[in-house]
């Protein structure tokens, strides 16, 4: 019965280890992607996501967004899921 405890105490373990990288990983892709904003929204080429950025809500829905393209799509970067963000949004960008 021991050895199934030091079992299960070691997967709870190696569990937390691996929520706690995959948080550290999340949040690392959140500051990219501020970064990424700061630098194109300086421009006029994405105002529907700019415009999106400056509420917390709006930023939440970019970071998400974000990180479901690069869990999707392996050949996506941050850059390429802002510009897919922007394409969904911006009604000029919507290719037929």
């Amino acid at each position: 019965m021991e050895k199934i405890e030091n079992t299960n105490s070691f997967m709870v373990e190696d569990f937390a280890k691996q929520r706690q990288e995959i948080e550290i990983m999340f949040n690392e892709i959140k500051i990219y992607t501020n970064l990424y904003l700061d630098e194109i929204c300086k421009g006029k080429a994405t105002p529907y996501i700019c415009q999106l950025k400056d509420t917390k809500e709006g930023r939440d829905k970019i970071h998400q967004f974000v990180i479901n393209c690069l869990s999707n799509y392996t050949d996506f970067g941050i850059g390429d899921a802002l510009m897919e963000m922007e394409r969904g949004l911006n009604p000029n960008m919507i290719n037929d």
